[in-house]
């Protein structure tokens, strides 16, 4: 599979040659700061839904490499990690 959206984990990226989707340790930060105002008294229908607001890109090269695809360099570039 060259690209899919999905939530990255540490083990995605050995089956996939590219993936991207929300930064799960900024979704972690968002769920602590709705917590906290939950915690200190506001009403949970009073709260905002919130979208993902940093999102990361991960590509393997290797697995490219296998598949026979040439990752340009302008992604390799924009990814946020790139596995060798």
């Amino acid at each position: 599979m060259l690209d899919t959206s999905f939530r990255p984990q540490p083990n995605f990226a050995t089956r996939r040659a590219s993936a991207d989707g929300p930064d799960l340790q900024s979704l972690f930060t968002q769920a602590g700061f709705l917590t906290r105002k939950v915690l200190e008294g506001a009403k949970i229908a009073d709260l905002p839904v919130e979208r993902p607001t940093r999102f990361k890109l991960v590509t393997n090269l290797k697995t490219a490499r296998i598949i026979g695809v040439t990752m340009p360099t302008s992604i390799l570039l924009l990814a946020d990690e790139v596995i060798e």
